[in-house]
C-alpha cells in the first residue's frame, strides 16, 4: 500500500488492529510526513526499524514521507535486504505514481 501511496488507507487499517504493533503503526502513521518535522520523524523511525534488522518496514517508513525518500529505501533494499531486483521494482513503481 505504501509503494501505491495509500498511506492514509494503511493508517485507516491500522486503527483495526488491537495489538501492540498496529497501536505503534497507527502513531506512526498519524504524523504529517508532508514537513521537516514528519519527513524527520520518519527518517528516525526507518534508522531505528534498520536497527531492529527489520529492513522490510524500514523501507516501507522510507516510503511514507512525501515526496517518498526512495533512494534510502532502495539503499536498504539492495545492501541489506540483497535483493536488488526488488529494488529495482520498487524504484519502478514509486517514480510513476
Amino acid at each position: 500500500m505504501v509503494i501505491a501511496g495509500n498511506v492514509s488507507l494503511l493508517h485507516t487499517l491500522s486503527k483495526t488492529d488491537r495489538n501492540v504493533m498496529g497501536k505503534q503503526l497507527q502513531s506512526l502513521l498519524c504524523q504529517d510526513f508532508s514537513s521537516d518535522r514528519g519527513r524527520n520523524a520518519c527518517r528516525k523511525n526507518a534508522f531505528a526499524l534498520i536497527r531492529l534488522r527489520r529492513y522490510k518496514h524500514a523501507a516501507a517508513v522510507f516510503l511514507c514521507a512525501n515526496p517518498p525518500m526512495l533512494k534510502e529505501a532502495v539503499r536498504v533494499i539492495v545492501k541489506n535486504m540483497e535483493d536488488p531486483l526488488l529494488a529495482f521494482l520498487v524504484a519502478r513503481l514509486v517514480e510513476h505514481r
